[in-house]
């Protein structure tokens, strides 16, 4: 792992991607601490997820920054899938009784739910990955007909945001529940846009993301993760996840 993470930090750095370079730098660092040198004791990081138990999460990175205690080892979740762990079991009772739309589906978040609530149906959108991605503004799916909708980490690669909110309002049923979770500082009230960002995201979000939901939807709330996740679950403080009712 560190032989093939220092040889693709040369190769960023020779692309003129110093930034990115760096972060990569500083979570290989990170993992060799917590995995090799320092070593805390094990178990101390636990997946809810998984059931893997060790002494930290491995970190990731981007051209923005690193992340740290980000990915499970075993399962490969991150502090979005930790996080809406303890939040699925009451948004599975309280909806009404339908199918349960995922997208873009992730083989993780299938899981969690299947886990859960095995006799659901589950349904997806957007299977193709990136390049299917738009079908999320024109959802191949009936006014109405589901129950629950899970976007986890979506809204932020789709260009017109207010057509794919207005489509997940659109396939609820009437009391039916939508969880967002996105990437950004909800202690801020502005989101930052990325006109050209392609596949890393048009935005990251600020508070602001609950005015454009409550035009959308009759109720929304916005969730601290890290609140009501365990310590070992290591889900960042300030990690939101966005409970709609339609």
């Amino acid at each position: 792992m560190v032989l093939y993470r220092g040889k693709r930090a040369l190769e960023l750095s020779w692309k003129g991607r110093a930034r990115a370079a760096l972060h990569l730098g500083a979570a290989t660092l990170a993992d060799l601490w917590n995995f090799y040198l320092w070593r805390p004791a094990d178990g101390s990081a636990q997946c809810p997820c998984c059931g893997w138990r060790g002494p930290a999460f491995l970190a990731s990175w981007n051209w923005r920054a690193p992340t740290y205690q980000s990915r499970c080892p075993q399962c490969d979740s991150r502090s979005r899938h930790r996080g809406i762990e303890p939040l699925l079991p009451q948004l599975l009772s309280d909806k009404p009784d339908g199918p349960i739309l995922v997208f873009a589906p992730e083989p993780l978040t299938i899981e969690q739910l299947r886990r859960m609530a095995p006799r659901e149906n589950v349904i997806t959108a957007g299977q193709r990955g990136p390049d299917s991605i738009e079908d999320l503004e024109r959802l191949p799916v009936p006014d109405a007909s589901c129950a629950l909708l899970v976007c986890n980490h979506v809204l932020p690669v789709v260009r017109n945001e207010e057509r794919t909110l207005q489509e997940c309002a659109r396939v609820l049923k009437p009391g039916g529940i939508a969880l967002f979770t996105v990437p950004g500082d909800f202690r801020e009230e502005s989101s930052w846009y990325f006109p050209n960002a392609e596949g890393a995201g048009f935005r990251r979000y600020g508070m602001d993301l609950m005015s454009r939901l409550v035009a959308v939807f009759r109720r929304a709330e916005a969730v601290d993760m890290g609140r009501s996740a365990l310590p070992a679950w290591r889900v960042r403080r300030g990690d939101h996840a966005f409970v709609c009712v339609r």
